[in-house]
């Protein structure tokens, strides 16, 4: 019978990192998946006569030295990647709008601004919290290691708690409704 230092439940992305990182810590580490295939959501699956692709559609933090690449370091893997296109990473199309968004915040909250000018405001408050929760969560990836932490990391954990005051909040409660939405949804 083998013995493992530690047993990891679930081959999704954060099963495999840990395993990983353990496994680079000198461990043996077994990984118990229950689906037939290793990586969580990350596959593509099939309901009846429809197949859909579940897979990662976006990483960030894969330059050299970011949060992505430090990791892949750390477990000794080199994986390339493709980067998007700058002007259009993704794309939404609504019947007031056909909007394309563009790689950085404030290529972003440019193209906000210029497509909804009666949003100005909103839009600047949006683009301003969204940025300094980037900040402060590449500050954290930076203060703790988790790949390959200590205690000492763990308890620099306390000073990032606010990240997660206003995980169940949406947008509208932030931010509030639209010009164009609050004339919709008015009282007739």
């Amino acid at each position: 019978m083998k013995h493992f230092d530690y047993v990891i439940l679930g081959a999704g992305l954060g099963g495999l990192s840990a395993a990983a990182c353990l496994s680079r810590q000198g461990h043996r580490v077994a990984v118990l998946e229950q689906h037939y295939l290793p990586g969580g959501c990350c596959h593509t699956f099939t309901y009846g006569d429809y197949a859909f692709c579940a897979d990662v559609h976006y990483i960030y933090q894969c330059g050299p030295g970011e949060t992505v690449d430090r990791f892949l370091t750390y477990i000794d893997k080199s994986v390339p990647f493709n980067s998007l296109d700058p002007n259009c990473i993704d794309r939404i199309i609504t019947p007031e709008a056909d909007f394309c968004i563009p790689l950085g915040w404030e290529n972003l909250r440019d193209r906000l601004l210029s497509t909804f000018p009666d949003e100005a405001q909103a839009i600047n408050q949006y683009c301003n919290q969204i940025k300094r929760l980037h900040q402060e969560i590449v500050a954290l990836g930076e203060d703790v290691h988790w790949y390959n932490s200590k205690w000492s990391d763990w308890l620099k954990l306390p000073k990032y708690w606010h990240l997660f005051s206003r995980r169940l909040q949406t947008l509208q409660d932030l931010f509030g409704l639209s010009p164009t939405h609050r004339e919709k949804t008015r009282w007739k």
